[in-house]
């Protein structure tokens, strides 16, 4: 999982994800990566999206996504949780 509401720096999702990302694209392992982020109101706050807007929060998926989508194992993104997802997008 690569819990944060920042995708740059040493700190960001894209920095917790890569190695990841890097190593089951090697040598056609079979595992696939699917990027965690978190929606519910937790703490620490960089972790969450909770108190930001539905617009960063979709912004920074279709980041991901973009960033990742060359990859073969890459499957996507995903939310913890999906009943607070669906609340926060109405």
């Amino acid at each position: 999982m690569s819990y944060r509401n920042i995708l740059e720096g040493t700190d960001g999702a894209f920095n917790h994800t890569e190695f990841e990302v890097a190593y089951t694209n090697k040598d056609n392992k079979k595992v696939n990566i699917l990027v965690g982020q978190e929606v519910t109101d937790v703490k620490p706050e960089k972790i969450t999206y909770y108190n930001k807007s539905n617009f960063d929060l979709f912004i920074n998926l279709n980041k991901i996504n973009r960033k990742y989508s060359d990859r073969a194992n890459y499957e996507g993104v995903t939310v913890n949780d999906a009943s607070e997802f669906i609340e926060m997008v109405r």
